[in-house]
């Protein structure tokens, strides 16, 4: 007879595959509906499914000036100051140690100590930086190099010589070439 555990992990098996497959082709629905759906019987614990596209690693920028305009408005508290609903343009500057935050008609600067933001980014590009990116066991670093990053969730610390970004990002390049 067929032990229930090995059915069990055959189909959870089944179920990560096709998940993998259809996520990557678009079929995100059928996905989501199935974890849905699973999730309320004895194997919704059983299976994890990934986020279609989307990988954690570290990207550190470090002491390179740029911009960014956020996805979703961003809440933050810095030192004694509470931003709420900001939409605009934030940049890092680590010449004069500022992070500033404009929109039209506004401009807020903060002294970059320690400021950690939680941030969606659709795309950012900056040329001429020093970087280093860590995904798990790997460990990727260029010098004067360009950085390109797509769709990045997650938090956003910054330091006085550097910015380390760590979340999910659906792409990575480093100098043209795909890290992640």
């Amino acid at each position: 007879m067929l032990d229930w555990k090995i059915l069990a992990a055959s189909f959870a098996a089944l179920l990560v595959v096709s998940s993998i497959l259809i996520g990557g082709l678009g079929f995100t629905d059928i996905v989501d509906n199935i974890k849905e759906w699973l999730g309320g019987s004895p194997f919704g614990g059983i299976v994890d499914f990934p986020e279609a596209g989307s990988k954690e690693a570290t990207v550190i920028i470090y002491a390179t000036p740029f911009s960014f305009s956020p996805d979703d408005p961003i809440n933050a508290t810095i030192g004694g100051a509470s931003i709420e609903g900001f939409s605009g343009i934030v940049s890092a500057d680590f010449e004069e140690l500022s992070l500033t935050f404009s929109t039209e008609g506004f401009r807020l600067s903060f002294p970059i100590s320690n400021i950690t933001l939680d941030v969606s980014v659709g795309r950012l590009e900056i040329t001429n930086s020093d970087f280093a990116v860590k995904d798990g066991e790997l460990e990727t670093s260029a010098e004067n190099g360009t950085l390109e990053i797509s769709d990045f969730v997650g938090s956003m610390e910054f330091r006085d010589t550097r910015a380390t970004l760590t979340g999910n990002f659906t792409m990575v390049k480093g100098n043209g070439k795909q890290i992640i």
